[in-house]
């Protein structure tokens, strides 16, 4: 998935934290220009219409929050009303159209995309280390030699230093998702999907952006915060159950699938690699063309 917002600047380091601006870049431009092309049977040659540059450019600014009166017959240079791509490079030029991030999408983007500054990287690698530790401590918790047993007849149990070590790695995990959950609703997604983006610009139809509540909805149903969701409820729901059934209350075999369900963590770790993400959107795009 491509984004209208800029990595790293080629020849510098990656810095500490996302950047407050971004400038847009021509290589976007051309793409809005191309599919302009495209929408209105246009050519190279012919241009795209001035109606058509001028929606697509109050859209953008409208996705960018920015309050500039653009009027595209300044750049029909040539007062044909139509704007070639020359035409187009001008107005990259002249407009210097930026992406200004709120401190929510700057704190979203720095837990959802590492390799935006060097913080995302620290957090991905702590937050990877978590995942290895918790799915570890659970394997190696089950052997036989790594339980204890209070009594004779006691159901034998895991060293408490297996539930500490679970304890803190749920908690890293909550605060995580918490915090991606919480700037979700502030982040414009548009902006770090550039095939959604270019699709606002460009289409015929009414476009209406989503509110808060859509954009956390959005941040909820996709399959690998479900994921992240699956893989702390476990804890939360095992905790509640031994309080249950330190009152004699409830079933201990249930308590036993409960905690068996914290493997789920493992599948955490797909998110964290570039190939099974690609791999992801590219079945997701085949399901959609199908």
């Amino acid at each position: 998935m491509g984004s209208c917002l800029r990595r790293k600047t080629p020849g510098k380091p990656t810095p500490w934290l996302v950047p407050y601006e971004h400038a847009m870049e021509l290589i976007f431009f051309r793409k809005v220009y191309s599919k302009l092309v495209e929408k209105n049977n246009a050519s190279e040659v012919t241009g795209v219409p001035l109606i058509c540059l001028q929606r697509s450019m109050c859209r953008l600014c409208k996705v960018l929050q920015d309050s500039r009166n653009f009027d595209a017959k300044q750049y029909d240079l040539n007062a044909d009303g139509t704007v070639g791509w020359w035409e187009f490079c001008i107005l990259w030029k002249e407009e210097q159209f930026t992406t200004r991030l709120s401190v929510a999408e700057r704190i979203y983007m720095t837990l959802e995309d590492p390799h935006r500054s060097l913080l995302g990287k620290i957090t991905s690698i702590l937050v990877l280390c978590a995942i290895l530790v918790s799915a570890g401590s659970f394997i190696v918790s089950t052997m036989p030699n790594m339980k204890y047993q209070e009594c004779a007849e006691c159901e034998p149990q895991p060293f408490e230093e297996f539930e500490l070590v679970d304890t803190v790695c749920v908690m890293l995990f909550t605060f995580e998702y918490v915090l991606r959950l919480v700037t979700a609703a502030f982040m414009r997604s548009e902006l770090v999907n550039e095939e959604e983006l270019i699709d606002i610009l460009t289409t015929d139809y009414i476009i209406k952006l989503p509110n808060k509540t859509q954009r956390v909805w959005q941040f909820v149903s996709a399959w690998p915060n479900l994921i992240d969701m699956a893989a702390i409820l476990p804890s939360y729901i095992a905790w509640t159950l031994s309080s249950i059934l330190a009152q004699g209350m409830g079933n201990g075999g249930i308590f036993s699938l409960i905690r068996l369900m914290r493997v789920v963590r493992a599948f955490r770790l797909g998110r964290r690699f570039e190939a099974v993400i690609i791999i992801a959107r590219a079945m997701r795009k085949s399901i959609r063309a199908l």
